[in-house]
């Protein structure tokens, strides 16, 4: 058995809302979400802080990326970039 994709789902919840109405479809969905949460909660996976491992290389990417952006502001400020140009590096860095 292979999962529901978005699209299938959303068929079968517009199906049962036209035959059965919001009440029901309500109900059903509720249904459905406790469902998952229940399964979801017997494999006894469990995350926590200590298992994300910290990108820590982000804090120098950061600091290169201010200078460009340093860099950009400078060149708009002597006149030559226009706003639109400015704005547009600023988002590529």
């Amino acid at each position: 058995m292979q999962p529901i994709k978005k699209k299938e789902l959303s068929k079968i919840i517009e199906r049962y809302f036209n035959i059965y109405g919001s009440r029901a479809t309500a109900q059903m969905l509720d249904n459905m979400k406790d469902l998952g949460y229940y399964y979801s909660t017997k494999s006894g996976t469990t995350i926590s802080a200590g298992d994300v491992v910290a990108y820590t290389e982000k804090y120098d990417e950061f600091k290169v990326a201010d200078k460009k952006v340093d860099q950009i502001n400078e060149f708009y400020n002597e006149g030559l970039l226009t706003e639109g140009e400015k704005k547009q590096r600023v988002i590529k860095v």
